[in-house]
């Protein structure tokens, strides 16, 4: 599912995503470059080369506020990178931050990463003369699945860390929660919206998103005392 648009007013016809996009998934209409989005494999290229900024994803800030506000026990799960992604702020001055937001608890995906390792190698010792391509990568998954549909018998049927975590919180740690992912990829966005794997993750938002909001209620992570991580997200 194609999580990028265009903004028309701001499109300048100048075709670099055109010409950049991995996936021939920019259209021209009107003189205007727009994404096709039976093509799109929301890789965020586009993005990234557009200098108008006419490329935009999809944002769930909107829905995390109304998660937030609406709900008893909304859980923020961070993605590994998450220190690169604020150098400055200590891991668990970042949780204060996000409880702050008004998280009722942080963890990170890495116990997800740990599943899904164990599932890679226990279905590798069950089928050692097989050749699999990983599918934890939404983008690497969509690609083969419009262009190279004859190698979706390769894709290993494992979920991604991501998605792994949403299962475990809502299987067995607290069904009543919703789930929040914060990372730095926008496919993560159109995984969580993929009908296979939908319901288990609520929302995503990117970190550039995350500090958005963080701005948007004054709260500035440096500066906060350290909080905890809970449950296997602990470090």
């Amino acid at each position: 599912m194609a999580i990028v648009h265009t903004v028309r007013e701001r499109c300048r016809g100048c075709y670099a995503c055109v010409r950049n996009c991995p996936a021939k998934a920019i259209g021209v209409r009107e003189g205007l470059a727009e994404v096709i989005k039976e093509r799109c494999i929301s890789c965020g290229t586009c993005v990234q080369v557009c200098m108008a900024k006419a490329k935009q994803v999809d944002s769930d800030m909107g829905l995390v506020w109304q998660l937030l506000g609406q709900y008893p026990s909304v859980i923020a799960v961070l993605s590994a990178p998450f220190p690169a992604a604020l150098p400055e702020v200590r891991p668990r001055q970042l949780v204060t931050a996000l409880k702050k937001l008004g998280f009722s608890e942080v963890m990170e995906d890495s116990f997800g990463a740990e599943l899904v390792c164990a599932e890679y190698a226990r279905l590798l010792r069950k089928n050692d003369s097989r050749s699999y391509l990983s599918s934890t990568c939404p983008v690497i998954v969509g690609y083969i699945e419009r262009y190279y549909p004859q190698l979706l018998g390769n894709l290993a049927p494992i979920v991604s860390p991501m998605t792994a975590m949403g299962r475990v919180i809502k299987r067995q740690y607290n069904p009543q929660a919703k789930v929040v992912f914060i990372g730095p990829c926008v496919a993560k966005k159109a995984e969580a919206r993929d009908e296979k794997v939908a319901g288990w993750v609520d929302a995503v938002m990117t970190f550039a998103e995350l500090k958005e909001m963080l701005t948007a209620k004054g709260i500035t992570p440096e500066s906060e005392v350290e909080g905890e991580f809970s449950g296997r997200g602990d470090c």
